[in-house]
């Protein structure tokens, strides 16, 4: 099966390419959205929570074109966990997700984790 192709100024792309394409000529790039979960050992979430904040998010929030960056936990299982990131665009968060940090900061997370993470990329319909 093929890829899935839009008819963009330039004839034929990829669907993905072709609708930046449009939206970005029309200043109407959809904002970028960025869900991760994770379950972190409960032994280690206290001290995650507070490298997470001390270490990531003050430093994400400095990036541009980030609008939000949170660490959520489900109130009965605190060591379940969801970062939301709210990027302006997915050129923001590629940005972002090409520190050279994370190289650091990644080996941190793991040692927390008790399960994969799920990462799920969204753009918003709605902008």
């Amino acid at each position: 099966m093929g890829r899935l192709l839009c008819r963009g100024p330039q004839g034929p792309a990829p669907a993905e390419s072709a609708i930046r394409t449009v939206l970005g000529a029309c200043g109407l790039m959809a904002k970028a959205r960025l869900l991760v979960e994770l379950d972190v050992r409960p032994d280690a979430a206290e001290a995650f929570v507070a490298m997470f904040r001390d270490e990531f998010i003050s430093r994400s929030r400095t990036e541009a074109g980030c609008e939000t960056y949170e660490l959520w936990f489900e109130a009965d299982r605190p060591a379940r966990m969801t970062i939301i990131e709210v990027w302006s665009s997915a050129e923001d968060l590629d940005v972002h997700l090409a520190q050279d940090w994370f190289s650091v900061w990644a080996p941190k997370m793991e040692a927390a984790q008790a399960t994969p993470l799920v990462v799920r990329r969204m753009v918003s319909a709605e902008n």
